[in-house]
């Protein structure tokens, strides 16, 4: 009689989690201006974009930082810019990779956490469920034991932005952080009429532990491997990096990852070592988000370190 009993309310409230969780789910639509919403743009431009195509690829360093339209008409091919977020960790990239096609070339870009942090590599939840809610089927990229604590994050944002829709009136306080600020290359543009906030970007250590972590290399080069095997290219290019920051940093910290990198993975980087940092004013209102001159003058840097490498 206990046995069935327990089964009895084991069923109950298995159903009851079920409901809860799958009612948002079902029922609550993706809001359609949340500034995840351009990873559908991004995901169809890999899709459709013909090769040979370049593809950079980090978190929102790559979406605020470069003028792909520039890009494309220096380099004489097709550019997507793939970066989104930082906090989606790996999946990203797994994203990108699982693209990939023979004569392609991807710039990685990313954050310097990734190579400091373990759990930066596994990516947010709260970042990667506003991701996913977008295309279930990008599921396939998470670990299956991490599936549940995401489908429950998910209807916890779902329910959540609901509620504040409604107590709002729509107004969610985004500010220019929305999927219509995009342009058709993946570009984050709705920054670059604008005076930057009154709060400056935050001073920060880019890399906050002495020790690097082998999680982000171990990663990056089976990336390589892997777009290596599909007939692709992979080459490094340090993120925009603000100065002050570098400085808090410390440039000993800084040369020892540019040289890990090389150590550790068989990814050319392209940057000069003494260019990694730009001058304070080119930052918009994060130490990784340039402004219009920023985003200017990093993209004339990709130009001048991706053509001696390009197939002639």
């Amino acid at each position: 009689m206990k046995s069935a009993h327990f089964l009895t309310e084991f069923i109950f409230l298995t159903v009851i989690v079920a409901a809860i969780v799958g009612l948002p789910l079902a029922l609550i639509p993706p809001d359609p201006t949340n500034y995840f919403q351009a990873s559908l743009l991004k995901t169809q431009l890999l899709k459709d974009t013909p090769s040979p195509r370049l593809i950079v690829v980090g978190g929102s360093n790559v979406a605020f930082g470069i003028d792909s339209e520039l890009l494309e008409a220096a380099l004489d091919m097709p550019v997507i810019n793939a970066g989104l977020h930082g906090g989606m960790g790996e999946i990203s990239y797994r994203e990108v990779r699982a693209s990939l096609r023979p004569g392609d070339i991807v710039l990685l870009m990313p954050e310097y956490y990734m190579f400091g942090d373990e759990q930066a590599v596994e990516g947010n939840d709260s970042i990667l469920a506003q991701w996913i809610e977008y295309d279930l089927s990008r599921m396939r990229f998470i670990s299956f034991a991490r599936i549940p604590t995401l489908a429950l994050t998910m209807a916890q944002v779902k329910m959540t932005r609901a509620a504040a829709f409604a107590y709002e009136a729509g107004d969610l306080g985004r500010g220019i952080y929305l999927s219509k600020n995009f342009d058709s290359r993946g570009d984050f543009v709705g920054h670059l009429q604008i005076e930057p906030p009154d709060m400056t970007a935050p001073f920060d250590i880019y890399l906050k532990s002495n020790i690097l972590s082998n999680v982000g290399f171990d990663f990056f080069e089976q990336f390589n491997l892997d777009a290596l095997e599909k007939g692709a290219t992979v080459y490094f290019e340090f993120p925009a990096s603000r100065d002050a920051n570098c400085r808090l940093t410390g440039i000993e910290k800084i040369t020892r990852l540019y040289w890990s990198i090389q150590e550790r993975t068989t990814i050319p980087v392209l940057t000069p070592l003494n260019q990694i940092c730009l001058p304070d004013a080119y930052f918009f209102d994060t130490p990784y988000h340039l402004n219009a001159a920023g985003r200017q003058t990093m993209t004339e840097r990709i130009i001048q370190d991706m053509l001696p490498v390009l197939p002639r």
